[in-house]
């Protein structure tokens, strides 16, 4: 497979140097940060050296947000130009007049200057001219008008870039937006080598990735986050992709790459985002198809012969058809190393991923753009290392094969089955089509529409030892979702901005699980009659369908601009549960079916007799046997509210008040009766922000402060219940009431040409503080009242550095990242058996760019000091596991762009 995706990637640049050869004209690195517009448009005439000319009054004050990246003259002009109102046209092949469009009032081409009474000329009607090349003087320019040059001195700029985002689902400077917001451009992660979700977790602050038993990751943010492996669970933090929704968190698995930037939005987004997005929103941004030919590929060779080959190709199909296309391929060898199997590896990754997008304009006030995803996994989960066996039934006599526990502390030991070797085969395919139609002048209509098939066939093993504890031998399932907004919005007049709309959303969940325990105490112990239970299967299937309409505002009048939203959303949802006995262990080795058919016998007063295949769940009155169903259907009013100021260009504060909403959910277990399979209810968060962003310094340095309390209601965990019939056993239940306060600061200074430093630091104070009668991971019904939310570090630091220098005739580079997290707790009972210790971890890259940067060569580590963590810790059946991150990682990294 190695040698098929390096041959294709080679195929593509041999096709892409050809084409280059035909583009007319020369792509190199653009860094023009947001400004007033006259300036910029001097500094990229200067930059690629030819004119640009304009009548003053068209400009006027306008201000541009800048261009930084790759470009041709043309395509920088237009990022320039975008947003500004104005359009441009050649007037020879070196110059180009920036002119309002066609349909204004203003004539679209150079026109005879107009002499006032004095014989001079008016300024409305004066050309300015940009540059003055070393192909002609300003004189020489062929305009009508005599060109003026400016007459403010042109200065290089050392300002920080300045970002984009569609926090409010139009284009803004993140500066411009009353909101905490960390933004990740393509550069960065580029740079900073961050190539999986846990790796976005590190870069972002207040951001947790868990590992599952199951392999689902699961994020927290600023406290809330929603930790189930349940296939058809609702998280807390939602992610989309071009604003269209990854529903479920399985969906992400492989989003990360050809990525324009990543934008995480802090708090309740329940607005503009809907549902499950209590703790915030994670928007990946594809990078687009572009108006000229571009192409690139990158290929990595890194630890544990892992290989990775992203390549993309872009540019015009007609006139008004545009695509893309993008993939990422890697194969490597495991990482881990079983403990109890010398020479046997697990953890080797074997992943690709494409994606396809087209941008179409048939008609004017018309685009159309299509998205389509596609990727396969078959990488192995991640293995566990067992810390404690903690028997969960009592035994007459010891067990055959001891659990004995392995946990050390070093991340590449772990251990598993030699007959259930972890492994997977998941696959995912979306299509997303958005149309955007200008009704009038100014309002568009919007249309988001998306499908995406999920399969999952996987055996994530996962109990940390090499027997049968409890492995998770089956975990298959598959996932169908329908997504559909409309809203149509007016965002051209400032003194009000506004958006309507509504969106629907069908998802579909399908799971089956079953486990293997046969060297485990079911199989072993007395208690259930003389029945042993060699392991259990069950399945869940669970329909869901969230209807909204919404609406958002904006006025601004003079330094404020007033802020409000609200959204209606009735979620509806309907589940089946069967728990089946361990109908994988063969017609003769189901003690669980067997248990059943004594229970049921005497609850029912009569011999009976429970085929194989059954659903052996007792309804709530003990009469009989049966496939749980059961619905859920609330809804709910999300909102928010705020204010802006914005004294002068470089100073923002902001107040926002927000609530948001998570569906509620049923669990997927092997439950014994209808009690297990209890939902819990929608949560709530209502957080209260105030915050400021303001550039300093020319530009130079940017600082955020800001400071927040969110109110927690009936958040939702995973905990215990104690079955009738089998004691203590997971479930979700919802804790009334818990409160997080936390402050975060962000800064970044640009000091010296080609240095930019960077630091955040975020302090949450997370607590329970109505948790009374609540079972703990221990079986321990308590008070845990005042206990740190879990998976929420008190502390979360970072710094960043990063220097580019003349290496001759080209360009070197170095940078590094510090990350540093406090300690957290796996659990609502806070036990010491269940914290995750805090740690730091240090990355560094390194490296030069030839030709203009079209060619990268970089050497890069990850965790470079070896710094042992721990991601995950969880008791269940038998015993406490944990999960180890990953040991330093390192690579060479050659990049092409063309």
């Amino acid at each position: 497979m190695r040698i098929t995706v390096t041959v294709a990637a080679l195929c593509m640049t041999i096709v892409g140097l050809s084409m280059a050869e035909d583009v007319h004209a020369s792509i190199k690195q653009t860094n023009i940060p947001a400004q007033a517009l006259a300036p910029a448009l001097q500094s990229l005439a200067k930059d690629r050296d030819f004119q640009i000319v304009y009548v003053s009054e068209d400009i006027g004050d306008r201000r541009t947000e800048g261009a930084v990246g790759e470009y041709t003259p043309e395509e920088a002009l237009k990022q320039l130009l975008r947003g500004t109102g104005l359009t441009y046209k050649y007037l020879d092949e070196n110059t180009i007049a920036v002119v309002p469009p066609p349909s204004a009032s203003a004539p679209s081409t150079p026109h005879p200057a107009r002499a006032d009474n004095n014989g001079g000329q008016k300024s409305t009607d004066s050309f300015r001219l940009a540059q003055a090349t070393q192909a002609g003087s300003a004189a020489s320019a062929p305009v009508a008008a005599k060109a003026e040059v400016p007459q403010e001195p042109q200065k290089q700029s050392e300002a920080l870039e300045e970002v984009i985002v569609t926090a409010n689902k139009r284009e803004e400077s993140i500066n411009k937006v009353g909101l905490t917001i960390k933004a990740l451009s393509g550069a960065q992660l580029e740079q900073e080598h961050v190539s999986s979700l846990q790796d976005l977790a590190t870069a972002v602050p207040g951001l947790t990735y868990t590992q599952t038993d199951s392999s689902t990751p699961v994020y927290t943010l600023r406290g809330i986050g929603f930790y189930d492996t349940t296939l058809g669970a609702y998280p807390s933090v939602s992610v989309y992709l071009d604003q269209m929704p990854l529903p479920f968190p399985v969906l992400t698995t492989l989003t990360l790459f050809d990525i324009e930037r990543i934008e995480v939005l802090k708090g309740p987004q329940g607005t503009l985002f809907g549902n499950n997005a209590t703790g915030g929103a994670i928007n990946y941004i594809a990078a687009k198809p572009t108006e000229s030919f571009h192409a690139g590929v990158s290929v990595d060779d890194a630890r544990f012969d892992t290989f990775t080959t992203d390549a993309y190709i872009s540019g015009p199909l007609a006139d008004n058809l545009l695509a893309r296309f993008a993939f990422k391929v890697v194969e490597g060898n495991g990482w881990q190393e079983n403990v109890a199997v010398p020479g046997q590896s697990s953890g080797s990754p074997e992943t690709f991923a494409g994606r396809l997008l087209f941008d179409w304009k048939p008609i004017s006030g018309l685009r159309v753009q299509s998205n389509f995803n596609a990727w396969l996994n078959r990488t192995q989960p991640t293995s566990s290392q067992l810390v404690e066996f903690i028997p969960s039934f009592p035994t007459p006599a010891p067990l055959p094969i001891p659990l004995v526990p392995n946990a050390v502390n070093n991340d590449r030991d772990a251990a598993w089955a030699v007959d259930t070797r972890p492994e997977a085969n998941n696959r995912l395919a979306q299509a997303a089509i958005r149309v955007d139609f200008d009704v009038t002048g100014t309002a568009v209509l919007t249309s988001q529409t998306s499908y995406i098939n999920y399969r999952q066939l996987q055996r994530p093993e996962g109990d940390g030892v090499n027997a049968q504890r409890v492995d998770v031998i089956q975990n298959d399932g598959y996932i169908n979702s329908i997504f559909q907004e409309l809203r149509l919005a007016d965002n051209s007049n400032p003194l009000l901005r506004w958006t309507v709309g509504g969106n629907y959303e069908h998802d579909v969940s399908d799971e089956r699980d079953s486990t293997d325990q046969k060297d485990g105490t079911p199989n072993y112990t007395d208690v259930f009659a003389g029945f042993h239970f060699a392991g259990n299967s069950f399945t869940n299937r669970q329909i869901m369908s969230n209807y909204a309409g919404f609406a958002d505002a904006s006025s601004t009048v003079g330094e404020f601009t007033m802020k409000a939203g609200v959204r209606y959303t009735q979620a509806e949802r309907s589940s089946s549960n069967c728990n089946l006995g361990y109908i994988m262990g063969g017609p003769n080795n189901n003690g669980i079916l067997d248990f059943f058919q004594v229970l049921a016998s005497e609850f029912f007063g009569k011999p009976t007799t429970i085929p194989t295949g059954s659903c052996i769940i007792f309804n709530s009155t003990y009469t009989a046997l049966h496939e749980f169903e059961s619905t859920l259907n609330q809804d709910n009013v999300s909102w928010r509210t705020g204010l802006d100021w914005n004294p002068t260009e470089n100073f923002l504060g902001y107040v926002d008040v927000a609530r948001g909403y998570k569906a509620g959910s049923f669990p997927a277990l092997s439950g014994s009766t209808d009690v297990a399979y209890t939902p819990v209810t929608q949560e709530s968060v209502t957080t209260a922000e105030l915050g400021i962003k303001t550039q300093l310094l020319d530009h130079r340095m940017s600082l955020n402060l800001s400071g927040f309390y969110s109110n927690y209601k009936n958040k939702q965990v995973k905990s215990e219940l104690i079955d009738p019939i089998f004691g203590a056993l997971n479930a979700l239940v919802n804790i009334p009431k818990s409160v997080i306060k936390g402050v975060e600061a962000e800064v970044a200074v640009h000091p010296l040409t080609g240095l930019t430093l960077g630091g955040n630091v975020t302090y949450l104070d997370a607590k329970l503080t109505d948790a009374i009668g609540l079972i703990s991971a221990f079986n321990i019904k308590g008070n845990w009242n005042g206990n740190p939310i879990p998976y929420t570090s008190e502390w979360n630091a970072s710094t960043n550095a990063n220097y580019t220098f003349a290496l001759g005739d080209e360009e070197g580079f170095i940078g590094s990242e510090v990350t540093y997290r406090t300690g957290t707790t796996a659990s609502i009972g806070n036990e010491p058996q269940l914290q995750l210790p805090g740690y730091t971890l240090v990355d560094a890259q390194g490296g030069v760019n030839f030709a203009q940067g079209r060619y990268r060569v970089m050497v890069w580590g990850k965790n470079i000091t070896n710094r042992f963590y721990l991601i995950n810790v969880a008791r269940y059946a038998d015993g406490l596991s944990r999960f180890t991150g990953m040991p330093t990682t390192y690579g060479v990294t050659f990049t092409a762009k063309f």
